[in-house]
C-alpha cells in the first residue's frame, strides 16, 4: 500500500512464471538484481513474498500432514519472520492471518487441532478449516485448491524483499516443508510445554532437514529478534527491500 511517505507511489505486483529447482532460483536472482538496480523500487510492511509450490497429485492425506505442520510449526515460524508478519500484527490481521488460531477455537490445544484437521476427508473439507469463509488472507492458503483455479498451495506470510539470500531461503525452506511433510508419517502435535527453541530443532532437524536452511533460520532469527526494520519502515516508510 501506498502511503505519505510515497508521494509518487505507484502500486504494482510481480509475479514470476512458474519455476522449477536451482535454475529457477536463477532466474529468480537475475530479476531481483534487476530490480536493484532501480533505485526508486522500495518495499514497505504492506507487502509481501508470496509462493506457491505445486501440489498437483497430491492425496488429501498428504496434504493433511503439510497442514499438521504447518500448524504445529507456526508459532516457531513467526520468531524468524519480522514483527509486522506475526500473528497479532496490524498487517497480519489483514493479509496473512494466523491459520492455527481458526481451528477448533483460540483455546485449542495442539493435539484437538491435529486431530480436527485428520478428519477432512476431501479437499474442499481442509480448504474450509485452514481457510473459512473462503478467505485466502491466510498464512497458508488453499483456496485454489477449492476453486481449481491451479493444484497449489500458497505460503503468504513473508516479508516483501528483493534480497535473494531470504527469497532463496523462504522458498527452498517452503518447498521443504511441503514434500517432507508428504513423505514423512502423521505429525504428532507438540505438547503446550514445548518451548520455542525446542520446536526450532524439531523443524529443522525432524522436518525441513537441510543444513544450510536452519543456518539462515538461524540468522534471520537473530536479525529480526530486536525489530531490525529500519526507523522508517516502522512507520510504514521505505525500507528498500530489506525487510
Amino acid at each position: 500500500a501506498c502511503s505519505r511517505f510515497y508521494p509518487d507511489c505507484q502500486r504494482f505486483e510481480l509475479v514470476s512464471p512458474i519455476l522449477r529447482g536451482g535454475k529457477g532460483l536463477n532466474e529468480c536472482n537475475n530479476v531481483l538484481n534487476a530490480l536493484d538496480m532501480l533505485q526508486s523500487i522500495k518495499v514497505n510492511k504492506t507487502m509481501g513474498f508470496h509462493v506457491h509450490v505445486n501440489v498437483q497429485g497430491m492425496s488429501v492425506k498428504n496434504l493433511t500432514k503439510v497442514c499438521q505442520n504447518f500448524i504445529k510449526y507456526e508459532d516457531v515460524m513467526d520468531t524468524f519472520l519480522p514483527p509486522s508478519r506475526r500473528t497479532g500484527s496490524p498487517q497480519s490481521l489483514r493479509y496473512c492471518k494466523s491459520n492455527k488460531s481458526v481451528i477448533v477455537g483460540r483455546d485449542a490445544t495442539n493435539g484437538q487441532r491435529h486431530q480436527r484437521l485428520s478428519k477432512c476427508k476431501t479437499v474442499e473439507q481442509l480448504c474450509n478449516i485452514m481457510n473459512p469463509n473462503d478467505d485466502r488472507y491466510f498464512k497458508l492458503n488453499l483456496i485454489n485448491l477449492k476453486t481449481r483455479r491451479q493444484p497449489t498451495i500458497e505460503f503468504r506470510q513473508h516479508s516483501a524483499t528483493s534480497n535473494y539470500t531470504k527469497v532463496s531461503g523462504w522458498v527452498r525452506f517452503c518447498m521443504a516443508m511441503v514434500y517432507n511433510s508428504a513423505n514423512q508419517d502423521t505429525p504428532a502435535a507438540f505438547k503446550s510445554t514445548r518451548s520455542l527453541e525446542y520446536q526450532f530443532d524439531a523443524l529443522f532437524d525432524e522436518l525441513v532437514q537441510d543444513r544450510r536452511c536452519r543456518q539462515h533460520f538461524e540468522q534471520r532469527q537473530k536479525d529480526v529478534r530486536d525489530d531490525a526494520c529500519c526507523d522508517s519502515c516502522a512507520h510504514d516508510g521505505p525500507c528498500n527491500g530489506q525487510l
